[in-house]
């Protein structure tokens, strides 16, 4: 578990193991910082993480209390995200964007990668995702359809990290009102649609989008089936600033309260949560969850404790969280290869 003590003006990066017994090396930091990014454990112990202060570092400390700091320089904006032991990071720099990847085997590599900038589109914002069903594989989406004759498009890079290199494909979407705005949207009509990921496998789509009713609208978060040219399943929620993960076949949502969707974790076949944590969950565990997969489980972190559980949704562990200790001052490592 990865923590933020705050000394003054300044903070401090504490680790603690909660499996073994390793002294990790605390991390002084200039300012206010936080990790926005889950921190990433391989089986030796060794523990990554991206943290920034005047500088974005990358964080390597070892069991033995040894720790290595790489500068990566002062971009404006960044993304990361870990795939098996892998980490990529886009790095947002004055002279334009930079690629790398990152493992404990090669070091830090540098991607040849440029993107097309889609004309109208440029400020469109994008995710990173895994690939569904492939390990360490990428994908590249745009958030909102590609409009171009008639059609609405689901606009993707695959990306291969080995060659440095990508190829594009594009999902056709359901259509929606391109003009409509909340309380003006047609009976029936889609408007306001966004994509959160895609099922390259299956060539589907989750998306989330309002649509018209005969008063009102409502919103709705569904996985569209680009073969059938249908809905394979749509729930009604509060889902246009939803924030989703995606490992194997699961999709999580790190989030359970009313304002969130309250799903938890589900699949792309159903809706239906594929891990029954609310028998695990209570009142005093809060709304801000974070759902960390594992080998033979899950790891829960919520405002008060941090839970481990098997598949089947068994409760296997529970640690109370030192009080004081807030939802938005630690993070969970992830497991890695």
């Amino acid at each position: 578990m990865e923590y933020t003590e705050i000394l003054g003006q300044n903070s401090r990066y504490v680790s603690t193991n909660l499996s073994r017994d390793i002294s990790y090396p605390k991390i002084d930091v200039k300012g206010f910082s936080f990790l926005s990014e889950d921190p990433a454990i391989d089986k030796e112990g060794v523990l990554y993480y991206v943290f920034r202060d005047d500088t974005l570092n990358l964080a390597q400390l070892t069991p033995s209390g040894k720790s290595e700091i790489i500068t990566l320089g002062n971009p404006n904006d960044y993304k990361a995200i870990w795939l098996e032991d892998r980490l990529f990071l886009e790095l947002l720099q004055q002279s334009g964007k930079e690629y790398f990847t990152f493992d404990p085997r090669n070091g830090l590599q540098q991607l040849q990668l440029q993107f097309p900038a889609l004309e109208g589109y440029e400020y469109v914002p994008y995710y990173y995702q895994p690939v569904h069903g492939e390990v360490g594989g990428l994908i590249r989406l745009l958030s909102r359809p590609y409009r171009d004759n008639g059609s609405e498009d689901a606009v993707y890079q695959l990306i291969d990290l080995e060659q440095g290199d990508y190829s594009e494909f594009r999902l056709p979407l359901p259509r929606s009102n391109v003009e409509a705005i909340p309380g003006q949207i047609p009976e029936g009509e889609k408007a306001l649609l966004v994509i959160y990921g895609i099922n390259h496998t299956e060539k589907q789509a989750l998306i989330c989008y309002y649509e018209g009713q005969a008063v009102g609208e409502r919103s709705y978060l569904g996985v569209w089936d680009s073969k059938s040219g249908e809905m394979l399943w749509k729930k009604e929620s509060r889902c246009m600033n939803a924030q989703f993960q995606f490992y194997k076949d699961n999709i999580c949502e790190n989030c359970v309260s009313d304002y969130c969707l309250g799903l938890g974790i589900f699949s792309w076949a159903s809706p239906s949560a594929a891990m029954p944590y609310n028998r695990i969950l209570g009142s005093k565990d809060g709304v801000y969850i974070r759902f960390i997969p594992f080998e033979n489980g899950w790891l829960i972190g919520t405002e008060r404790r941090i839970i481990t559980i098997d598949k089947q949704g068994n409760l296997l562990e529970s640690l109370e969280l030192t009080p004081g200790r807030y939802h938005w001052s630690y993070r969970l490592a992830q497991p890695i290869r």
